[in-house]
């Protein structure tokens, strides 16, 4: 919560750079620092999980938290959704308008940190964060409409999934 109230404060402070190269660099650094810890405990198998998570012994019971907890934090998004897309789609004149922009934004990024966390749990931080980022990258590139933005997201994530299991299952991958 500590992040996510530097980011909803940093997006409003800070213009000269966008709040995703802000939110990256902080990965970043967190990311190393995480390693650097876990590099000087004992045993090393915890890098390994924090960064391809364990999917492959996942449990009922973490499956249906998850789904829980994620579709809680979908319902608060949707009831939350106009004053979200105000700020997404003109933050300065949310600001003009008298917004607590503040406020939105660490309410985002608050539910957004209580997906990831449960997330990287399962899948690790370099699946979570490639299926956070690329596929909102690819539909940005192909259309402005959130309602197909969100086709796109979704179909380059299914395809990339598909993707990586066919190459996974072909090239033996699978240590079953």
């Amino acid at each position: 919560m500590l992040i996510a109230a530097f980011y909803a404060t940093a997006r409003r402070k800070v213009v000269q750079i966008s709040i995703e190269a802000v939110i990256g660099i902080s990965y970043a650094i967190t990311a190393a620092g995480a390693m650097f810890l876990i590099g000087i405990a004992p045993g090393h198998a915890h890098a390994e999980e924090m960064l391809a998570g364990k999917l492959l012994w996942v449990t009922k019971e973490h499956i249906v938290l998850c789904l829980v907890v994620f579709a809680a934090v979908a319902i608060c998004l949707y009831i939350i959704r106009k004053p979200l897309s105000k700020i997404s789609q003109n933050y300065e004149e949310a600001v003009t308008e008298g917004m607590n922009v503040v406020w939105w934004d660490f309410v985002f990024y608050g539910l957004l940190g209580v997906v990831i966390t449960f997330a990287v749990r399962v899948s690790g931080v370099v699946t979570v964060f490639s299926f956070l980022i690329i596929p909102a990258t690819i539909s940005a590139l192909f259309s402005t409409s959130w309602a197909l933005r969100i086709l796109i997201a979704w179909a380059a994530a299914s395809l990339a999934s598909l993707g990586g299991l066919l190459f996974a299952y072909f090239f033996d991958f699978f240590s079953f």
